[in-house]
């Protein structure tokens, strides 16, 4: 998935393109509990395309997605 081809979809088509991938992508990540899927693509969808892009092409980034704005808590156990 690359930035030019999303951004030349129509925002509606664009926004469910991504929410199916993140959501695939939530769901094969170890550690993150069924309940937390949704809110965690909400979160990631609140971001600039160019950052959802990079997160989408590249682990090490999309990790650090999940653990900074949908699991503030995750550090206080």
């Amino acid at each position: 998935m690359c930035h030019d081809d999303l951004s030349a979809l129509s925002a509606v088509v664009r926004t469910e393109v991504l929410k199916g991938e993140l959501l695939r992508r939530v769901r094969e990540t170890d550690g993150v509990e069924d309940d937390e899927f949704e809110d965690i693509v909400r979160t990631m969808m609140e971001l600039p395309l160019d950052q959802i892009v990079c997160s989408l092409q590249d682990r090490h980034t999309f990790l650090g997605q999940i653990e900074m704005p949908a699991r503030p808590d995750s550090h206080n156990h």
